[in-house]
């Protein structure tokens, strides 16, 4: 018997600072991966009480990873705007309309980063604060091997 490869899932910590988060996720988000994206938004969510999850590179999310999006969405005191998925292919969009979930979240195809107060790149005076500087700025890569059950870090400050 030959057994499937899947593709490992990521979820990044891309942006962190006291304005917002910005989550990048990839891969499957099922059983076996939904610890790793709990520890990037315990991460998050302990500095900030604004995420935007970048759903781009999500091919599956199942019902357990739904259930970590409603609980963040219960931690940040269940306010729509404050968590903004980021291009949820139809999939997702489409769990989340059967599990009438659509209406808790900011759901968007646009602006990914000026949600979370990064500085605009036209040349006038800045309206937006920019990028904060270390040590309130973070980046975290969790990586879930499925095979093995392990999962990889990379922390910078």
């Amino acid at each position: 018997m030959v057994a499937m490869a899947f593709p490992p899932f990521e979820a990044r910590l891309v942006r962190c600072a006291k304005d917002g988060a910005v989550v990048a996720l990839r891969g499957e988000l099922d059983l076996a991966t939904v610890p790793t994206l709990q520890a990037v938004l315990d991460v998050a969510l302990s500095r900030t009480c604004r995420l935007t999850l970048d759903l781009r590179d999500l091919t599956f999310m199942g019902a357990t990873g739904l259930r970590v999006l409603i609980s963040a969405h219960q931690r940040v005191g269940q306010i729509k705007e404050a968590i903004v998925l980021y291009k949820p292919s139809p999939m997702v969009v489409r769990l989340l309309k059967m599990t009438g979930m659509d209406s808790s979240f900011d759901i968007r195809a646009d602006r990914l980063l000026e949600d979370v107060g990064h500085q605009s790149t036209d040349t006038g005076p800045a309206t937006r604060s920019a990028l904060p500087e270390p040590p309130d700025y973070i980046d975290i890569r969790i990586e879930s091997v499925r095979e093995s059950g392990s999962s990889r870090w990379s922390l910078s400050q």
